[in-house]
């Protein structure tokens, strides 16, 4: 009965994508682990795209603890842990109460782009390519990027999933893979630079669960 039901709210959802309602279906269908297996199935089946589900939104999901969801998860949004910690909440919270009372400089901001954050993102056209592009992020929810900021590993993109590397001589690399060929492995580490590996050295590889963006960098964020 539960897997008939969330059937006929995706048909709903598919027949109004771009409706006031359609959030709210989605809001519903990702509320249980057994309705949010039928979302996430039609996602990966092609019928649902997943753009339609919002980072946010499907982050609710790896609160249920469930490998199957999980797998699914990351194969179209990326690694997504659950919640933040109550400590990273609270200075959330306290930077926002600093912004709201401030009243901005573009200038210093701009330096401290380019001191802190070029090296691995862009912002109209300036910066490097190792996360996501600032210029389209959601910058206009304040939350999202302080979040973002202060707990960077809260959410990372599966496009941005970072692998960690063991070589044949015991060497360990972590980095983004930004090419990759039958006899060359290359990665962008945490401040842009390039490491090349030679495939035929490579003893183990695997995803990292753990953004390349520093956990402490916002702290360095102060004009």
């Amino acid at each position: 009965a539960d897997e008939s039901v969330a059937d006929e709210l995706i048909e709903l959802h598919r027949q109004f994508p771009e409706s006031g309602l359609s959030s709210s279906l989605r809001d519903v269908l990702l509320s249980r682990p057994m309705w949010a297996r039928s979302w996430l199935r039609a996602v990966d089946s092609g019928h649902i795209p997943a753009a339609w589900t919002s980072l946010e939104q499907i982050r609710r999901v790896a609160l249920f603890g469930d490998a199957e969801l999980d797998e699914l998860v990351a194969k179209h949004w990326g690694r997504l842990h659950g919640v933040t910690r109550e400590d990273r909440l609270a200075e959330v919270r306290r930077l926002n109460n600093d912004l709201r009372a401030g009243t901005g400089d573009a200038a210093a901001g701009r330096e401290l782009f380019r001191r802190h954050c070029a090296a691995c993102h862009q912002l109209f056209g300036e910066g490097g390519r190792v996360g996501p592009d600032l210029t389209t992020a959601n910058r206009q929810d304040r939350d999202f990027l302080l979040i973002s900021l202060v707990d960077p590993g809260s959410v990372i993109r599966r496009e941005y999933v970072s692998v960690v590397v063991q070589t044949k001589s015991g060497r360990v690399l972590t980095g983004l893979p930004i090419s990759r060929s039958e006899s060359l492995l290359v990665l962008a580490d945490s401040k842009g630079e390039r490491q090349e590996i030679a495939t035929a050295e490579i003893e183990e590889l695997s995803e990292s669960g753990v953004s390349l963006m520093p956990e402490e960098l916002y702290r360095q964020l102060k004009p």
